[in-house]
């Protein structure tokens, strides 16, 4: 790049044609670099478009004063030429760009209106699986907390169905979730990926043992776990459900078997991705000696509704472990080529804040006073259900057929000695719903806790939907330690 001015061509830029029959007699900068280069002799026009100039044309030859009157007249017809072709050539480019922002645009508002829909979609579902969810997650809870009632083999089946129960309720909360930001009073707990994977590969070993077997088909799983590998803060349910996608894509990478490898491995490490000031992290591999992916799959392959199995994928998988990572603060890397295999990569950062065991966390909310509490529902299993939970924890509760008959409790005990001490209400009830229930236990008492618990209680805090007279939002399936911890929180 030579700077114009200085450089010889600005009477050209001024005046016009610009003929130089001798260019080692000029000492400007950019005519020695022609003289270097072999020109002896040359022509210059100004490329001009709607009476506006924006570049030179230079034609140069080897030998002295070459270039004839009707060259000089044909170089000042070209100009204008190559300055209309130049022109059009800009527009096309202006043209390109506006069309490919306009593409993009189109396609992320495509995107939204696919998410909102699948928002919409999870919230009719939510509520009702979540109905259903709620004896199997809070009943295998209360078996697995008697003592000496089960074999360890019992205790290990009861274990699954309520990880299964939860991850199911995970699944459905965070349909719309796929980029959200993790909330600030969302609590982390010291995870273990070794022990994590290994539950995994329990947990999905119908998918890649049973079932494969069943076709004649051999899915062999290698592991290599770091013994020395450091806890991270996390989300155990998010990590298990990321997991288990991962595995579960690697089997079906292998339509005729093959090996999956699970690694794990901790060391020092930097990207630009993550916070400069965190060196070091875990990482967890997943690989596979499958089919693979092409470039153009593996760009795509966290985009939300992106699928290569057809019928049989939804393309939700990999959007929801890109989301889990992002929530982490970790990455995820793809490496994959056709025909040899895919290989996944987790790097999770190591805080320096070690977490609180959920042992920890339990001891510190059993010192919770207990209370006398009413429980308004309008299905009478999970009604039981709530209330057998609260009394293993030492609480007095009354249950109430919906949202009138609640009130009517409440106001008749807020006329005794012993008025309610906490409400807990569903949402969605016939006649008289959680949200009136709320404001007709804030007008009788004003500092009554009222907490609600529903099957939309994900979707309504990650909207900032919450009523102004209920205090706090436990999502169905309810569970002992978030009850726990919302009742602590209330008591303080």
């Amino acid at each position: 790049a030579i700077p114009f001015p200085g450089s010889g061509f600005e009477s050209c830029f001024r005046n016009g044609l610009l003929n130089i029959p001798n260019l080692t007699e000029r000492k400007e900068s950019l005519f020695l670099e022609l003289v270097q280069s072999g020109l002896v002799s040359c022509v210059a026009v100004p490329l001009v478009v709607e009476g506006k100039r924006f570049g030179i044309l230079v034609g140069g030859r080897k030998t002295v004063n070459s270039f004839r009157d009707g060259e000089k007249d044909f170089m000042s017809t070209l100009s204008g030429h190559v300055g209309l072709a130049a022109h059009q050539a800009q527009l096309h480019t202006l043209l390109k760009a506006a069309y490919d922002e306009l593409r993009q645009t189109q396609q992320a508002v495509m995107q939204q209106e696919r998410l909102r829909a699948l928002g919409k979609m999870a919230s009719g579902i939510a509520h009702d699986i979540n109905n259903a969810l709620s004896p199997i997650v809070v009943y295998s809870e209360l078996l697995l907390n008697q003592e000496g009632a089960f074999s360890e083999s019992n205790k290990k089946y009861l274990q699954h169905i309520k990880t299964s129960g939860d991850d199911i309720a995970h699944i459905v909360s965070r349909m719309r979730e796929f980029y959200r930001k993790r909330e600030e009073e969302e609590s982390l707990f010291a995870v273990d990926l070794n022990e994590l994977t290994k539950q995994v590969l329990e947990l999905t070993r119908p998918r890649w043992r049973d079932i494969p077997q069943e076709h004649g088909i051999t899915v062999r799983i290698q592991t290599d776990f770091d013994p020395n590998l450091p806890k991270i803060l996390g989300n155990e349910s998010e990590l298990r459900e990321a997991l288990t996608n991962l595995v579960i894509n690697a089997v079906d990478a292998l339509p005729q078997g093959g090996e999956i490898h699970l690694r794990t491995k901790a060391s020092h490490w930097r990207h630009d991705k993550l916070d400069q000031n965190i060196l070091s992290h875990v990482l967890l591999e997943v690989q596979d000696t499958g089919i693979g992916m092409d470039e153009d799959t593996r760009s795509r392959c966290f985009e939300p509704f992106f699928s290569t199995k057809g019928k049989r994928g939804t393309g939700l998988g990999l959007a929801m472990v890109y989301g889990v990572m992002q929530r982490h603060e970790a990455v995820v890397e793809v490496e994959s080529v056709r025909g040899v295999g895919t290989t996944m990569r987790l790097f999770f950062p190591v805080k320096e804040a070690a977490a609180r065991t959920k042992k920890e966390v339990e001891k510190e909310r059993s010192l919770i006073p207990t209370q006398k509490i009413l429980c308004i529902d309008d299905e009478p299993l999970l009604r039981e259900l709530i209330k057998e939970i609260l009394e293993t924890e030492g609480h007095t509760v009354e249950v109430a057929d919906g949202g009138s008959q609640g009130i009517e409790k409440f106001k008749k005990a807020s006329e005794t000695r012993f008025p309610f001490s906490l409400v807990i209400t569903d949402l969605g009830m016939p006649y008289v719903d959680g949200r009136q229930v709320a404001l007709a236990v804030k007008n009788i008492s004003a500092s009554t806790p009222v907490v609600m618990l529903t099957g939309w209680g994900t979707m309504m805090k990650s909207d900032g939907d919450l009523p102004e007279q209920v205090d706090a939002v436990i999502s169905k399936p309810p569970r002992m330690t978030e009850i726990r911890e919302v009742f602590a929180r209330l008591a303080r």
